[in-house]
């Protein structure tokens, strides 16, 4: 009885080990399948994206100023309002920065085209390059030609900080009159074309577009 018991059991045992194997076969085979049959669209996407984003982020341009800052006023903080004598103030420097200029290349899409197993043609939609706000003041750089303070009317502290806030906004609306955001869209696909040709070959057709607001 006890013989015929163990024989049962190792039977039983062998069964289960049969069905392991099998589904460990079946899984196997199922994984081979998926990967022959996936979409390699979205490998060759992906590749794409990473062989472009170093590149996208050399695109990054620095334009270096230096701007003449001005402040002068009067005190006619009275009934009259009429200007104090000896009151005027004054205050004429020069600071540095560098406004930055880059491109958000994560919001990249990449759309290939195959014609068999080649790469015809990539659709690579861009975001628009983009002035970094704020625009980085070196404060250190200041050079101070003349201050001069009025009587109850000295040059204050934010006297001085709203010099620097109009310094920003001047530089930031000559950046976007100067054409220098478009140039940098334009340097932007001229990396990313010769990336893509090099990798690819110069017969890939590359079509760009803009991510728009």
């Amino acid at each position: 009885m006890a013989l015929k018991l163990t024989k049962t059991m190792k039977n039983v045992g062998l069964g289960a080990l049969a069905v392991v194997v099998l589904l460990l076969v079946s899984v196997t085979v199922w994984n081979v399948s998926a990967w022959m049959n996936r979409d390699t669209s979205v490998d060759t996407s992906r590749s794409i994206r990473e062989e472009i984003l170093p590149v996208a982020k050399l695109a990054t341009y620095e334009y270096n100023f230096t701007q003449i800052i001005h402040h002068a006023s009067t005190n006619n903080d009275n009934w009259f309002k009429i200007d104090l004598p000896f009151s005027d103030n004054k205050f004429i420097a020069t600071i540095e920065g560098v406004a930055t200029i880059a491109v958000d290349a994560e919001q990249m899409e990449i759309d290939p085209v195959f014609e068999g197993d080649k790469l015809a043609k990539v659709g690579i939609k861009l975001p628009h390059s983009q002035l970094q706000q704020p625009i980085a003041l070196d404060n250190g750089s200041l050079q101070v030609y003349e201050q001069r303070d009025g009587f109850f009317n000295p040059v204050t502290l934010d006297d001085y900080n709203g010099l620097l806030e109009l310094t920003q906004e001047e530089q930031a609306a000559k950046v976007q009159e100067s054409g220098l955001l478009e140039q940098s869209d334009e340097r932007l696909q001229e990396l990313i074309a010769h990336q893509v040709h090099s990798i690819y070959g110069d017969d890939v057709q590359i079509d760009f577009s803009f991510i728009e607001a």
